[in-house]
């Protein structure tokens, strides 16, 4: 046989092995597969892990976007109820309660900065006295945001402390439209405390008040406010420049808000409570008038707290503000050169504390809540609130605000005042849409 033959017969056993390998390869294809799937499958229950189609979540992918009903909820109006809102699903576990790393039950408590000092004081006091079986904790919302906040269940705190009753009423209100429940007790007075309280005055200078008094002090302060801004009553200086804070996010710029609102009523002879007074072009305009000399700059919008603290640091900025009078006191100590004058009427700020009785606050929660409300009510405490320049509810003797009012009678302060009742929620917050369109930008 010649070499060239052998040749052909080698390369043909050679292709004919690779074709038979290719053959088998892919025979036992599927049956390898199906093998290796029952050996994942075996592995995967070994450790204890179920199989599923639905592939693991992307730690890198973005956060779904918000539906627009839930932007819509975000969004909705100050204290009204969100759309399509439904009552709350019935709590079917229980929640751990919280504990901070001393064992102690967390208790935790909303109130606005400008509260703080005293309220803070006696937290930290109590912390003290009930170290490892009780710890409360502060947060800093103001009054409105916080009511918006509980309402829409982007806050569950087991205490809150608003700037009057007006909210505490309007967030039950809502809430039961809304939930069916009973948010917080307005009847019960173990849950539902005030303390202290602090009226509207006028902030200014002792030089300005002289001018300032014979025109502030009366029935006809608003009327007064609105033609010195509009340079139609002169002043010694020129156009009026006031401010107060924002009424859409402080307490007192509400409250403020409500003086307007009760003076644009008493002259028309119309129910401040009632929400057609406000909704008229009238009104409108009256308010439009009042703020003709309203600074409204990032301290106004800040907050009475942040306000008072930049008049009170460089008073060339207003020639008078509307703040506290347990902030204008404490003021003085920084600049004894300003001084107070009352609107009369004016209105009273309170230092309440309230249970919220939200399906999230545990039994135990409620028990330490109780005992802190309780604690607070004490007379040490309640001396530390006169210390903090607020009024409490006794006009004389030592649990009494009188003899500090007395001693700083030469910058304005007084005991004695006039005060009116709230309009109703509803009112006050379609005067603060009222604004919102003419001032908030």
């Amino acid at each position: 046989m010649s070499i060239y033959t052998l040749r052909r017969i080698l390369v043909l056993l050679i292709l004919g092995g690779l074709i038979y390998g290719g053959w088998w390869m892919y025979s036992r294809r599927h049956e390898l597969v199906a093998m290796g799937k029952g050996a994942l499958e075996k592995i995967t229950i070994a450790a204890g892990v179920k199989s599923s189609a639905t592939p693991p979540p992307n730690p890198t992918a973005p956060p779904p976007v918000a539906s627009a009903s839930t932007v819509a909820k975000e969004n909705a109006p100050i204290g009204a109820p969100t759309p399509n809102a439904s009552p709350s699903p019935a709590v079917t576990e229980s929640k751990p309660t919280p504990a901070d790393p001393d064992g102690a039950l967390v208790l935790d408590i909303i109130t606005s900065a400008t509260k703080k000092d005293w309220l803070q004081a006696e937290i930290e006091r109590f912390n003290q006295e009930n170290k490892g079986a009780y710890r409360v904790e502060t947060r800093l919302i103001e009054t409105r945001d916080a009511m918006q906040a509980i309402l829409n269940g982007r806050e569950k705190p087991v205490l809150w402390s608003p700037g009057s009753s007006v909210w505490t009423a309007r967030l039950v209100e809502a809430y039961q439209e809304r939930n069916g429940e009973v948010l917080i007790d307005m009847t019960d007075s173990e849950r539902v405390r005030t303390y202290l309280r602090t009226p509207i005055v006028f902030l200014t200078t002792k030089q300005k008040a002289e001018f300032l008094r014979p025109l502030l002090a009366g029935p006809d302060a608003w009327k007064n406010i609105g033609e010195m801004g509009a340079g139609t009553r002169k002043t010694p200086w020129g156009k009026l420049r006031f401010s107060h804070a924002d009424p859409l996010a402080s307490n007192s710029g509400f409250l403020t808000l409500a003086l307007m609102l009760n003076d644009y009523a008493r002259r028309n002879n119309l129910d401040s409570s009632d929400e057609k007074t406000v909704s008229s072009q009238n009104f409108a305009h009256y308010l439009r008038s009042v703020e003709a000399g309203l600074v409204f700059d990032i301290p106004a919008k800040e907050g009475s707290s942040s306000l008072t603290k930049a008049f009170t640091r460089d008073t060339t900025l207003y020639d008078f503000i509307v703040t506290y009078e347990s902030s204008a006191l404490s003021a003085l100590v920084e600049n004894d050169k300003l001084a107070v004058i009352y609107p009369e009427p004016t209105v009273i700020s309170e230092q309440s504390v309230v249970l919220v009785n939200g399906a999230w606050v545990t039994d135990e929660q409620r028990e330490g809540a109780v005992k802190f409300l309780a604690f607070l009510s004490s007379q040490d405490s309640m001396k530390n609130g006169i210390a903090a320049h607020f009024r409490t509810t006794q006009n004389s003797g030592p649990l009494s605000l009188a003899d500090e009012l007395k001693l700083r009678s030469p910058n304005g302060f007084r005991q004695s005042l006039t005060s009116i009742e709230l309009p109703r929620y509803s009112a006050l917050n379609e005067a603060a849409s009222v604004w919102r369109g003419m001032f908030a930008r």
